[in-house]
């Protein structure tokens, strides 16, 4: 059953506000900053730094199409330039591996934001 406040005539707006805050926001313990190169070989795929997160928020804006691999295999996500993705469901950024989707030999940087 979700959480359910149900407000008492003496609350004041500001408690109940509080309550219902608490119920629907999402506490961050922690956050920072990666800045993750892509492989100068252009096809190969590079594992994203160790860093205990939740999620993490890639920001490509590099010029080029970024593919993201979660855990080596599977499909890719591909992320075009000026735009950002959220990956959720994380216990470690390097679950995360990426390459230039056109596999240039030009490495490139982006920057993510990982959350904990």
């Amino acid at each position: 059953m979700p959480n359910v406040y149900v407000p008492i005539v003496s609350d004041t707006p500001e408690t109940i506000l509080r309550h219902l805050y608490a119920i629907d926001s999402e506490v961050v313990n922690a956050a920072g900053i990666l800045s993750v190169a892509t492989s100068a070989s252009g096809s190969t795929f590079v594992t994203l730094p160790a860093q205990t997160c939740k999620q993490l928020t890639a920001f490509n804006l590099t010029g080029t199409t970024l593919s993201f691999q979660r855990n080596g295999t599977g499909p890719t996500i591909e992320i075009p330039d000026g735009v950002s993705w959220m990956f959720r469901g994380l216990s470690d950024a390097s679950n995360l591996s990426v390459k230039r989707t056109d596999e240039d030999g030009s490495a490139v940087t982006f920057k993510a934001e990982w959350e904990n």
